[in-house]
């Protein structure tokens, strides 16, 4: 019946589970972090076979019951194909540790899930693998662990004791999207075709790292340009990156290509072009 159909609804991360005693399938979901969900339907003729039968072997396949480890890197100024290259096939597909690449909007993350029959041996285990991502992909690490771009900055702002201002352009505020937790963010002008606005905690002072981002279509039309300009104290940065599509997505990609340019400045100092 049309009143039916809706049991056999999934989400899309979902995958079903078969349902032997009735007609709603069960879902299981991996998580980014590792994590799993399980949803069972509510009889329990049809939820207790179900869990014994299809999603216990799964967790015991996963390591149920024994120590794990899970570490996050996240990275920028490369694509998720080049990050598989990377690593390798032998790292990629080893069952423990489990190395697996995603794709995010604002990173690309490598997430290693160990596993061991004690705390040390998952630890051990995690270790290896994480020296493997480090070696192979350490000029792109951004932050290990769930740390977003504010974070960050604002880590990299206070080792130098300075703060931050944003001035951009063409970016429909991009860049103040991605970092706007930034506690040490000072200001930020964002302008555009209907005319510009500001965000001022505090006027302009003598010290302050300044970040421009410099947004428009290139040449073609189908991608965008962007220049980022970073100047302070011992900083003076040109960078010119280009975004795939000249869309939202797009935009968000340039703000992440200044992010990225700035946390690197910070972190290495001197004068980069």
């Amino acid at each position: 019946p049309e009143s039916n159909l809706k049991q056999a609804w999934l989400v899309p991360s979902a995958s079903a589970l078969p349902n032997e005693h009735g007609t709603a399938p069960g879902w299981w979901v991996d998580g980014p972090d590792g994590s799993v969900a399980t949803l069972l339907p509510g009889p329990p003729r049809e939820m207790r076979p179900m869990w014994f039968e299809a999603v216990v072997p799964r967790l015991e396949r996963r390591g149920f019951g024994r120590a794990s480890v899970v570490r996050l890197f996240r990275l920028a100024g490369i694509g998720e194909s080049h990050v598989a290259d990377r690593l390798g096939r032998e790292l990629l597909e080893a069952p423990n540790p489990d190395v697996a690449t995603f794709a995010r909007n604002d990173a690309v993350d490598v997430r290693i899930v160990a596993l061991g029959d004690s705390p040390d041996e998952a630890t051990t285990a995690a270790d290896g693998a994480s020296a493997s991502v480090r070696a192979a992909l350490a000029d792109h690490v951004w932050a290990e662990g769930r740390a977003s771009w504010s974070e960050v900055v604002d880590r990299a702002l206070a080792d130098r004791g300075a703060n931050l201002v944003i001035d951009e352009e063409g970016t429909a505020g991009a860049l103040v999207g991605l970092l706007g937790r930034c506690e040490r963010l000072r200001s930020a002008a964002v302008r555009g075709p209907a005319g510009g606005n500001r965000v001022d905690r505090a006027g302009p002072a003598l010290g302050d790292v300044r970040l421009s981002l410099r947004v428009a279509p290139a040449s073609e039309g189908r991608d965008l340009v962007a220049e980022i300009s970073i100047g302070g104290e011992g900083l003076d940065v040109r960078e010119r990156a280009t975004a795939f599509l000249a869309d939202e997505q797009g935009l968000a990609r340039t703000a992440v290509a200044a992010a990225w340019a700035l946390v690197r400045a910070l972190r290495n100092g001197g004068t980069a072009r």
